[in-house]
C-alpha cells in the first residue's frame, strides 16, 4: 500500500527483480521483463459469468523494490484499462488454428512474447483442517511450457505469502541465486529480513 500497489504488484515486482539480478550476475543486464499474468474477469452477457484469459506485462528488472512496486503498479494499472476480453477474443481462434494445423508446439517453442509466468491465487485467510490436522502451508505449483525455463505460482494462505519457482535445472543452474534473490526481494520491501509471513520455494522440474 505505501508504493501504491496490490499484493500481485509486488509480486510481479519481486519476480522479476529476482530474475533481473540472476540475469546481472550472468553479464547479461536486461530493463524490462515480460510477465504473462493469467487472470479471471467478468464476460459481460456470458451466461457462464467469468472468464480466463492471459495478460503479458512489461516489469522493470532494476531499481529498488519500492520503485519496481510503484513502476509495476502503474502498468498494470494501464492493462487493466484495456478492453482485455476484446483482445483475448481476438487471439483465441488464431490460437485453435495452431492447435488443429500442429503449428501450436512450434509457436510456444519458439516465441519471443513472454519470459516467464506469474500466476497468483488468493487461498483462505484462516487455517485449514485436513482430517482434523491443521494445514499449516500450502505450496502452489505450476508448469514452465515451450521454451519458457522458468515460471512462477504465487499464493497466499493464513497470513503467508508463499512464491513457488519451477526451474528447468539445466536451463537455470543457478536455482540457489534465484532463491536468495526472491528472499531478498521480498525482505528489502518489508524493510527486515527474517521470517516476515512469506515463504519461497525453488523446485527443479524436469526437462521437457
Amino acid at each position: 500500500h505505501r508504493c501504491g500497489g496490490t499484493v500481485k504488484d509486488v509480486a510481479l515486482a519481486v519476480v522479476a527483480g529476482a530474475l533481473g539480478d540472476v540475469l546481472r550476475a550472468s553479464g547479461e543486464d536486461v530493463a524490462t521483463l515480460v510477465c504473462s499474468v493469467p487472470f479471471a474477469y467478468h464476460a459481460p452477457g456470458s451466461p457462464r459469468g467469468n472468464a480466463s484469459a492471459v495478460m503479458p506485462l512489461a516489469v522493470p528488472a532494476g531499481g529498488s523494490v519500492p520503485e519496481r512496486v510503484a513502476a509495476t503498479a502503474a502498468v498494470t494499472a494501464a492493462a487493466k484499462r484495456r478492453p482485455r476480453a476484446l483482445g483475448n477474443a481476438i487471439l483465441r481462434p488464431a490460437f485453435r488454428l495452431l492447435v488443429r494445423t500442429g503449428w501450436f508446439r512450434r509457436y510456444i517453442d519458439s516465441q519471443r512474447r513472454v519470459n516467464t509466468v506469474v500466476t497468483n491465487v488468493r487461498g483462505p485467510a484462516t487455517p485449514l483442517l485436513l482430517a482434523g490436522c491443521p494445514v499449516e502451508r500450502i505450496v502452489p505449483l505450476t508448469v514452465a511450457t515451450g521454451n519458457l525455463t522458468v515460471a512462477f505460482a504465487v499464493f497466499s494462505y493464513a497470513g503467508t505469502l508463499s512464491i513457488t519457482a519451477m526451474a528447468d535445472p539445466e536451463a537455470v543452474p543457478d536455482l540457489d541465486r534465484l532463491a536468495a534473490a526472491l528472499d531478498a526481494g521480498l525482505a528489502a520491501l518489508l524493510g527486515a529480513g527474517g521470517d516476515q509471513g512469506f515463504a519461497t520455494t525453488v523446485t527443479p522440474a524436469s526437462p521437457r
